[in-house]
């Protein structure tokens, strides 16, 4: 016996019943469980605790300026400055106050990623990125 060309009633044997999720995963609900929250939550506050560090030290850097601009008439020990070169400064608050408000941006995501379920793709990338940004200017005031 041979089997029959006609598809069943109701369409092809590979299709999805009525109602169901479509082909290609388009009808899947790709919330992040509940492990992945609660991580979002702890990095929150890890990236709420580096975006505080960060504006504190870019703000310090920018108000107490560098050894080199320093009037030699002051007495050596009793004021406080930065020792790095001053073709590093913008550099070093540049990318210090931009991973600053990125990890507080990222902050926000992850919140957002821990209410919602969704974004974890994006709240990987801000975070790279402000993590970048602020390794850049931890370098540069090394150098």
């Amino acid at each position: 016996m041979e089997a029959s060309q006609t598809p069943p009633p109701g369409g092809s044997a590979n299709s999805p019943p009525a109602g169901g999720p479509a082909p290609g995963g388009e009808g899947r609900d790709e919330r992040a469980g509940v492990g992945a929250r609660v991580a979002a939550v702890v990095l929150a506050l890890a990236l709420a605790i580096i975006c505080f560090a960060g504006v504190t030290v870019m703000t310090d850097v920018a108000d107490k300026g560098l050894c080199e601009e320093l009037e030699l008439t002051r007495i050596a020990g009793i004021h406080e400055c930065y020792d790095f070169p001053e073709s590093a400064e913008p550099v070093v608050l540049g990318a210090g106050w931009a991973g600053s408000i990125l990890a507080a941006v990222a902050a926000i995501i992850a919140l957002a990623f821990a209410v919602l379920g969704r974004g974890g793709r994006l709240l990987l990338a801000v975070t790279a990125a402000a993590v970048v940004l602020l390794a850049v200017s931890i370098v540069a005031a090394r150098l």
